[in-house]
């Protein structure tokens, strides 16, 4: 066959898989086969991502708990220490996420996250324990480096078994876990500290983290039973079911494009790094990080610059509200995008919440308890589901598995940078009013409703020239070079279209 006729068949057959694309929706729905797998993914595989990352966000924010509770008074903290040590976890954090793909490829996910929550675990117990800043630096760079790939391993497991347009609603579901951590979260720390003192541990800011170490390595035996790879290593399903999840998986990926092999080379990689798309998806994610990080962190320290007289514990359950409407709020929305199958829009529905939110903080001081306070609930409505919804728009951009490999990594691990950003927006001198960090958050959240716009617009231009025929010359191939380029053209083939 000449490449003149290759072009013109893959075509057709791209014109093809677009009819029966269109046509998906009622297939699934009379596969009762394929439903009841998904069920079966959801019930045993989705609880166990949702519990391992609730517990890295409950571990990793326990220190904004802590502090309020003492913290900062018993270790000796002066001036930007606090800070200091909230940076440090994020650097070793944002640093340690690709190199944690590689090793979880090369050890396989199965053992990878279990160890992962284990390590963060005794890291997290261990703080308990410590007597000055130096030690504190030394707990806070060990997390990071134990947490750093917990996020891309399960966002990748989950893309093994999800189709595109169900992993948006399983990848919200299980980031969702941020937002229901900062209720938890105070919940827990309000419990701990009303135990008092327990033996020679002394300040009662101890207990919390000596409880969520003890009860982050019981989540670890669990994950240790029930983590998995894959379809292929999922031991909780039958051989019939293993092959179905495999299959159903490769006909989406088929259905959608390309012709490209489902895993893909370094030539589909570094084509998929030169496009737009995942950095527009990362610096998305990383401005919904400032926020999301910098209300988990300092929430309670707002909260106590609010109701001064307020005790510590009921500082702590009043911080809990606001994090379970988040919940709830998250999810509706991950849903509807999985319904609609559209992700600009409800980033579009959800960022104007949080640029209201901080405006309230902006053009208010500390006597405005209640407008504050409303603000709270509006800030985190707006933030937490920015995160799934760039990670799930990222990987769904992505056409073979080594480009949603690299998406899983690269989003999440570029993302971090905004919760470098986030652990300075709050300072001491700042105080009590916090008007510098409330304007750098609202100028964040205006951004990613920049990138939002500007994602869609290109989206939309570039999908239009594929359907005119506009980028067929990538179909064009020397008879010299190697006749499997265009199968790892991945997400630039022709016939891919970009989900909106």
């Amino acid at each position: 066959m000449s490449f003149t006729s290759d072009r013109n068949y893959l075509a057709e057959k791209a014109e093809e898989l677009q009819i029966e694309e269109a046509k998906a929706p009622a297939r699934v729905a009379v596969s009762k086969e394929e439903k009841r797998l998904v069920r079966k993914i959801d019930f045993i595989f989705g609880p166990i991502a949702y519990i391992a990352y609730l517990m890295t966000f409950i571990d990793r924010a326990a220190i904004g708990n802590a502090r309020i509770a003492g913290l900062e008074a018993d270790l000796g903290l002066t001036g930007y220490q606090f800070n200091i040590s909230l940076t440090v976890f994020y650097i070793f954090y944002a640093l340690f996420e690709m190199p944690s793909n590689i090793v979880c490829k090369w050890m396989g996910a199965r053992i990878w996250i279990p160890l992962q929550i284990f390590l963060f675990g005794i890291i997290t117990l261990c703080t308990a324990f410590i007597q000055n800043f130096g030690q504190l630096i030394a707990v806070r760079v060990l997390l990071g480096l134990a947490e750093a790939g917990v996020l891309p391993a399960l966002a990748f497991v989950l893309s093994r078994f999800y189709k595109p347009d169900e992993l948006v609603l399983r990848i919200a579901f299980c980031v969702s876990a941020a937002a229901l951590a900062g209720g938890f979260g105070g919940l827990l720390a309000s419990g701990f500290i009303s135990i008092g003192e327990i033996g020679s541990l002394g300040v009662e800011w101890r207990n919390i983290f000596l409880f969520e170490g003890l009860i982050t390595l019981v989540v670890g035996v669990l994950c240790a039973c029930f983590a998995v790879s894959g379809p292929s290593d999922a031991w909780w399903l039958t051989a019939e079911e293993r092959e179905l999840a495999v299959s159903r998986l490769n006909r989406a990926h088929e259905g959608n494009a390309t012709g490209a092999k489902v895993q893909g080379d370094m030539r589909s990689v570094l084509r998929y790094l030169r496009t737009p798309v995942p950095w527009i998806c990362s610096f998305g994610y990383l401005s919904t990080n400032v926020a999301v990080q910098g209300v988990s962190l300092f929430s309670p320290t707002i909260l106590r610059s609010m109701y001064p007289g307020m005790s510590t514990v009921a500082i702590q359950l009043r911080s809990v509200p606001p994090y379970v409407v988040a919940w709830f709020w998250t999810i509706g929305l991950a849903y509807a995008s999985t319904r609609l199958n559209r992700r600009g829009i409800i980033l579009l529905i959800a960022i104007p919440f949080s640029i209201v939110g901080y405006a309230i903080f902006v053009g208010t001081d500390m006597a405005d308890s209640s407008a504050r306070y409303g603000g709270i609930f509006l800030n985190i409505m707006g933030t937490f589901p920015g995160g799934p919804i760039w990670m799930a728009w990222a990987i769904g951009s992505a056409a073979t598995d080594a480009e949603r490999a690299i998406a899983c990594g690269l989003v999440p691990g570029f993302g971090q940078l905004g919760a470098i950003v986030a652990t300075w927006t709050y300072l001491p001198s700042d105080a009590p009013n916090y008007y510098t960090g409330n304007s750098m958050e609202l100028g964040f959240c205006s951004f990613q409703l920049l990138l939002v716009i500007g994602l869609l617009v290109y989206i939309k231009r570039e999908n239009n020239k594929r359907s005119s025929g506009g980028r067929d010359y990538r179909l064009d191939i020397k008879e010299s070079e190697d006749a499997d380029e265009v199968a790892q053209l991945g997400s630039q083939h022709p016939a891919w279209r970009y989900p909106i």
